[in-house]
């Protein structure tokens, strides 16, 4: 929070879309960015991901993102977070990008701020 009544956004996600160029097109003119993708269900994931490894830890800890991950044992805890959920994820056949943890850790950078 900002103040009273006023309330600060430290970041945002993409609009993700499904393969349909007309209504791309159409948040786009709108002047809302959209990224199209053909695997939904992994962007879905994703943020499913981010959610499991923050979330918890700073709602706990009151601590924004950044200085959250600074704290001793909290990336090896994400790392586990990320990885039990990754594995969730691959028992139901969602395809998730390889890269999931270092995206993760980004976050903080991105929203140093944040907070759940």
């Amino acid at each position: 929070m900002a103040g009273p009544g006023h309330l600060k956004h430290h970041g945002r996600g993409d609009l993700v879309i499904g393969p349909n160029a007309q209504v791309q097109a159409w948040f786009e003119a709108a002047g809302v960015p959209a990224v199209i993708s053909d695997n939904i269900a992994g962007e879905l994931w994703a943020k499913l991901v981010v959610n499991c490894a923050y979330n918890a830890l700073s709602a706990i800890t009151q601590l924004p993102y950044g200085k959250l991950i600074e704290g001793p044992g909290i990336r090896e805890l994400m790392r586990d977070v990320v990885e039990e959920t990754l594995a969730v994820a691959k028992a139901g056949g969602v395809r998730m990008a390889p890269d999931m943890l270092a995206k993760t850790y980004k976050i903080a950078e991105a929203m140093y701020g944040g907070v759940t």
